[in-house]
């Protein structure tokens, strides 16, 4: 230390030290190192300290000694500003990898400017060092702060109809918790992988991998209705099935089994470069089931499964429910034929596995945040639109602003990127993570026991749901499509096209019509068909102004106010700090399923009568019988 203190560089050194410490730190408490991991980066710490130092004396003898300190200070000042371009211009802050050295970058190079300028220059320049260390400070508080509370301001929505159905019910039941291990499965033929530092961590190889998990088991007389839940990929030694211990203790308390399985096996570890791990997942899964089978029949119904995912998990479960039926997978034997009703999937991946039959005999939910950083798009959407429903079965799909990737999972958090990127997130303006948990709870007990009318009108509960503002799609199996713009010659006003998913500029894929209203628009569609539901999906740049007029082939018609339908507009979401600060954005446009009652009578036509200015997005016109 007194070697230290008489240094040239007293306080660059000293800063440097607890910089490296404090990002030391970070990593470990934030991406949830093991402490063997801490040890390792501590020491990289320590040595990139030494480097460092080295380069410090270096720069000291090759610029300060020929040039002056002021040149040394002006290489650190271009630098910094240099990297704050890079940060803002490229937004790099939301991009995990480069926003990360982005902000190491910007730290290390002022912190380093700074020090040198108190070390030289304290006694002529106190004013403006005090100043610039104010500016410095606010800076890290900015970083290191949750940013900006829920600075959009839209209006509390209110639904014209508001339902006499209660979500949530009361506690019931009594439940055991049951961990199990005990079961093991040969993955080894399936997956290439590194398996060295895996097997240090959990303490087991591809070989021997075991079906182990967390049952929340209700204390009951009859058998139980079962919902399986599977976590994605996070850091290895997170236990990431125990996040969802807020999902079993709420179902378990009502009457409903639930397991959550570890999977940790397939995750990567300081790395996110798997590719084969989600047929696996659904292996797993699907294992999983046939182990509470032979040892909890007399306890659990193994009719109308119940199968939720998070993340990758989310994928896997639509994987899981199309394995259930088939022969092998590659050379594991499937066939397991079980009673799968539904799936929810939450925040899920999309095709990071090609599969090639969809399940379509099954109810299918999907759960998003706006706010997601992980998933950054709708991936789910994908899956919403190739699984085709049939008679009793619907799909269902609901998008949620203010909700992240991570307060799904307790486990995981409200960062969705590594630190020190993370520091870049807007958490302020997130849902709690009770409201998530919330959230996941409420549509799987609802899903469990057939509550329809959720999935196709959320905004009949808005009063039971946390506030934020909801977009939902659905489709019952038994609808019939008439139109859904998938070829031009289905219109005659408007355009085919596509919508465009947030921050990647690539298409969502179907195609919609689009109606660009300037003062007026009527956009007529035949129709000849008897049903009892009239279902469209259809969203406005502007709140949509106008009536949908249904005419009947006795001559009798129907006329619907648009504007009173819970149409929500394009959501405008920024998810980092440096975003609200620059006023960067990107809307949500997302389409909304709309409803309407029909008289027992043949539909001849309808005809959407539009007011603008306004652009207009229509998708997939339904009757339903």
């Amino acid at each position: 230390m007194k070697t230290l203190l008489t240094d040239r560089h007293p306080f660059s050194k000293l800063m440097i030290l607890t910089l490296t410490s404090c990002l030391a730190s970070a990593f470990y408490v934030f991406n949830r190192f093991s402490q063997y991991d801490l040890l390792v980066f501590v020491a990289m710490s320590l040595a990139l300290l030494c480097v460092l130092w080295a380069a410090m004396d270096v720069l000291d003898y090759l610029i300060v000694r020929w040039f002056g300190i002021r040149i040394n200070l002006l290489l650190l000042m271009v630098a910094s500003v240099l990297f704050y371009y890079f940060l803002l211009r490229y937004k790099t802050y939301n991009a995990p990898r480069e926003g990360m050295l982005a902000v190491v970058a910007i730290m290390s190079s002022s912190t380093y400017f700074f020090c040198l300028l108190i070390d030289h220059y304290r006694k002529k320049h106190l004013l403006p060092i005090l100043l610039l260390v104010i500016i410095q400070l606010c800076f890290f508080t900015f970083e290191f702060g949750g940013g900006f509370g829920k600075h959009l301001a839209y209006e509390k929505i209110v639904s014209s109809n508001v339902s006499s159905i209660a979500l949530e019910v009361s506690e019931s039941s009594d439940y055991n918790i049951i961990d199990f291990s005990d079961k093991l499965i040969d993955l080894s033929e399936l997956i290439d992988d590194d398996v060295a530092l895996k097997e240090q961590v959990l303490g087991y190889t591809y070989d021997e991998v075991p079906i182990a998990g967390r049952l929340y088991l209700p204390v009951s007389d009859e058998p139980v209705p079962l919902v399986v839940i599977i976590h994605g990929n996070h850091m290895l030694p997170t236990a990431s099935y125990l996040g969802y211990n807020y999902l079993g203790e709420y179902l378990g308390s009502r009457g409903i089994a639930l397991v959550s399985l570890d999977q940790r096996a397939l995750n990567g570890y300081l790395s996110n470069d798997l590719t084969d791990d989600n047929p696996l997942r659904a292996i797993m899964l699907l294992e999983g089931i046939k182990y509470l089978q032979e040892n909890y029949a007399g306890s659990i119904s193994f009719e109308d499964i119940t199968l939720a995912g998070h993340s990758r998990g989310g994928e896997a479960i639509v994987i899981a429910s199309s394995f259930n039926t088939m022969e092998t997978y590659q050379s594991y034997p499937l066939n397991y034929q079980f009673d799968i009703e539904n799936l929810l999937a939450i925040a899920p991946t999309y095709n990071q596995y090609s599969l090639s039959r969809y399940p379509t005999d099954v109810n299918y939910v999907v759960l998003h945040g706006a706010h997601d950083q992980d998933v950054r798009t709708f991936r789910g959407e994908q899956t919403f639109r190739r699984i085709n429903v049939s008679g009793e079965s619907f799909k269902s799909s609901l998008y949620i602003a203010n909700a992240n990737h991570g307060q799904f999972n307790s486990q995981w958090g409200q960062y969705d990127t590594r630190l020190p990127n993370a520091f870049n997130t807007n958490t302020n303006n997130l849902l709690s993570a009770s409201q998530q948990e919330q959230l996941v709870s409420i549509f799987a007990y609802n899903l469990v026991h057939g509550n329809k009318e959720l999935f196709f009108d959320v905004h009949s509960f808005l009063d039971q749901l946390p506030e934020t503002w909801y977009s939902q799609q659905a489709q019952s199996g038994d609808s019939i499509t008439k139109y859904d713009f998938e070829r031009d010659s289905e219109v005659e006003v408007g355009i085919i096209t596509s919508l465009m998913s947030r921050d990647t500029d690539k298409s969502r894929v179907n195609k919609l019509l689009q109606i660009d209203v300037e003062d007026s628009q009527s956009v007529v569609f035949e129709i000849d068909s008897t049903a009892n539901l009239l279902s469209f999906d259809i969203v406005g740049t502007e709140k949509i102004d106008g009536s949908l007029l249904v005419a009947y082939a006795d001559g009798t018609q129907d006329s619907f106010d648009l504007s009173k339908e819970t149409i929500m507009l394009p959501y405008v979401v920024q998810l980092s700090k440096w975003e609200i600060v620059f006023n960067i954005e990107s809307d949500s446009i997302m389409l909304e399923t709309v409803q309407v009652e029909l008289k027992d009578n043949t539909v001849d036509s309808i005809t959407f009568n539009l007011v603008g200015p306004n652009v207009v997005y229509l998708d997939n016109i339904r009757l339903v019988p």
